[in-house]
C-alpha cells in the first residue's frame, strides 16, 4: 500500500542504495510493519469520526422528531482505542527499525528506550559509541520521547491496556428521538430539508455524548465562543476567522486555538497552551478519569496519528540517515595509494 507519507524516506533511501539485496528485503519487512500500523491507526481514527456521524435516521409518523437507526455511540471510543494501540505500536516498531538498520544486535525483546538509572540497551549502545551521529540520533530519540504527544500517547495506551476502559455518557437519550424545529418541518423542498436535518444531527449528537477516560487531549491556548447577530464592524480573530463588517448570524462554540506541534517537549507544549479540555473528573473503578466532549476526544486522536506520522520523517529520520551514512564511510575499503 502507498501513502503519501512513507516511513524513515532518507534512512530508507539510504538503504537502498547501500546495503546488500539480503539486509533490503529484511529492512523492508520492518518498514511494511510500521505501513500496516500506519494504515490500520488512520483508518480506525476515521472510523472513530465516522460513528459521529449516522448513517440511517427515520422521521416520526407525526413529521417529528427524528430517530437514529443502527446508532451505537460506543463505537467512537472502540475505534479511538485502536487509534492509540496502533499509534504506540508505530513508535515501537520505529524503535526496532533503528535498531536492525545501525546493526547494534539487540534482540527485539531487549529494544525499549529508557534513561537514567534505567537506561535501556539501546540508549546504552549510541551513547558509548561515542560517534557524532550516534550522539545526534540519542539527543533526536530523547526529545521525541519527551514530546507533548507521546506523553499523552502512552499515557492513554498504559491506561486502556492494563487497567481501564473508555465509556460513553449521554447528556440525554438519543433514542428518544432528536426534535427537529419549525423550520425543518416546514421545510418544503425534500433534499435540502434532508441536509438541514444531517446538519442537526452532526451539531446534537456530540453535544449529547461525553466520553470519560484516561485525561490525554491536549491543552489548547484558548477557547472561543462568539455569536454576532450582526457585526458593526470587521472582526478579526487572527489565525481563526474574518467576520466582515454586515455579517449576521454568526455563531461560534468551543473553538479551539493552540500554539507548536505535538513534537515539542511537554514543558514548551504545556507552557504555551495551558486550558485544559476536561470538562470534570469521575471517578471510576478508583481513578479519577476525564471527562471530554466528543469532538475533543476525536481531535486527540488526529493529534496522535499526526504526531506518528511527524515522528517518522523528521528528525529521527534525519539523524537516523546520517548515522547510517556515518556507519557505512567507516566500513568503506581505503582507496589504494
Amino acid at each position: 500500500m502507498a501513502f503519501l507519507h512513507e516511513p524513515f524516506p532518507k534512512a530508507t533511501a539510504w538503504i537502498s542504495a547501500n546495503s546488500t539485496e539480503g539486509e533490503r528485503a529484511e529492512l523492508d519487512e520492518y518498514v511494511e510493519v510500521i505501513r500496516y500500523h500506519l494504515a490500520l491507526g488512520s483508518d480506525s481514527e476515521r472510523s472513530a469520526s465516522d460513528a459521529l456521524r449516522p448513517k440511517q435516521w427515520g422521521i416520526s409518523h407525526t413529521g417529528d422528531p427524528v430517530y437514529l437507526l443502527g446508532f451505537d455511540p460506543s463505537n467512537v471510543v472502540r475505534h479511538g482505542d485502536i487509534t492509540i494501540r496502533e499509534a504506540g505500536t508505530v513508535v515501537d516498531v520505529g524503535l526496532q527499525f533503528r535498531n536492525r538498520a545501525l546493526q547494534l544486535g539487540l534482540d527485539k525483546d531487549s529494544v525499549r528506550w529508557g534513561r537514567g538509572n534505567k537506561e535501556s540497551p539501546l540508549r546504552a549502545r549510541l551513547r558509548k559509541s561515542g560517534t557524532p551521529a550516534d550522539k545526534a540520533l540519542m539527543g533526536a530519540i530523547d526529545a521525541l520521547l519527551n514530546s507533548i504527544g507521546l506523553h499523552l500517547l502512552h499515557g492513554y495506551r498504559h491506561w486502556v491496556t492494563h487497567r481501564g476502559a473508555p465509556r460513553i455518557r449521554l447528556e440525554h437519550s438519543l433514542a428518544e428521538g432528536i426534535p427537529l424545529g419549525a423550520e425543518i418541518q416546514t421545510e418544503a423542498d425534500d433534499r435540502h430539508r434532508a441536509w438541514l436535518i444531517e446538519t442537526k444531527l452532526l451539531t446534537e449528537i456530540p453535544a449529547a455524548m461525553r466520553i470519560e477516560c484516561y485525561p490525554f487531549v491536549p491543552p489548547v491556548q484558548s477557547v472561543i465562543n462568539l455569536t454576532v447577530e450582526e457585526a458593526p464592524e470587521d472582526i478579526e480573530i487572527p489565525g481563526v476567522i474574518h467576520i466582515g463588517k454586515g455579517s449576521k448570524n454568526i455563531e461560534i462554540r468551543d473553538l479551539t486555538t493552540s500554539t507548536g506541534t505535538s513534537l515539542e517537549s511537554i514543558d514548551a507544549f504545556t507552557a504555551k497552551n495551558p486550558i485544559l479540555r476536561e470538562e470534570s473528573k469521575v471517578r471510576v473503578a478508583g481513578e479519577d478519569l476525564a471527562s471530554y466532549k466528543a469532538w475533543d476526544y476525536i481531535h486527540a486522536l488526529l493529534f496522535a496519528m499526526q504526531f506518528v506520522t511527524e515522528a517518522l520523517r523528521g528528525n529521527w529520520d534525519d539523524c537516523l540517515a546520517r548515522a547510517l551514512a556515518d556507519r557505512g564511510a567507516a566500513q568503506a575499503p581505503e582507496a589504494p595509494a
